[in-house]
């Protein structure tokens, strides 16, 4: 930012000042070209900021993304490990009931990350905070009862 002050000080200073050739007696036109000068570098650097600032955006958007992704993908392991492997036919959506049998109680929590997970396969980009806070807590409560039911030698069959 400072940077961007002592440029736009630069670049008034010498659109302000008299070029070879230029009347000397009119300093309201010199005023005005700077002063156009700098509107017009001022409106360059927002819009390059604004432009980092969505790059930024977008970065983190697929960062969620992929995590939504790696969540799914480690509730497939740990349920194959209970003993309910995802059928590679099945869609994720076809496979939920899979899922509830294998993690009972867990409906909720099972829904919301199949849906953001076939939100994020299909293109859409998480947008919240909120969102992966949410997802994350729900996939904590089913790696705690998979690890439970590990524990307990119960691995489940697919038909329950």
């Amino acid at each position: 930012m400072v940077l961007l002050f002592r440029w736009a000080g630069r670049v008034w200073r010498e659109a302000g000042a008299p070029r070879a050739g230029e009347d000397e007696r009119s300093p309201l036109a010199n005023t005005l070209a700077a002063g156009s000068a700098l509107r017009h570098a001022l409106q360059e650097a927002l819009s390059a900021m604004a432009n980092r600032i969505a790059s930024l955006r977008h970065r983190g958007s697929l960062a969620k993304a992929a995590r939504i992704r790696r969540i799914y993908a480690e509730l497939v392991e740990l349920s194959a490990a209970l003993g309910s492997p995802r059928p590679e036919e099945d869609t994720p959506l076809e496979f939920l009931p899979t899922l509830a049998r294998c993690f009972p109680g867990g409906g909720a929590d099972l829904t919301a990350i199949t849906s953001a997970y076939n939100r994020v396969r299909y293109g859409e980009l998480p947008q919240s905070a909120a969102e992966m806070q949410a997802l994350e807590r729900a996939w904590g409560r089913l790696q705690a009862q998979g690890e439970r039911l590990m524990r307990a030698g119960e691995p489940r069959s697919p038909m329950g």
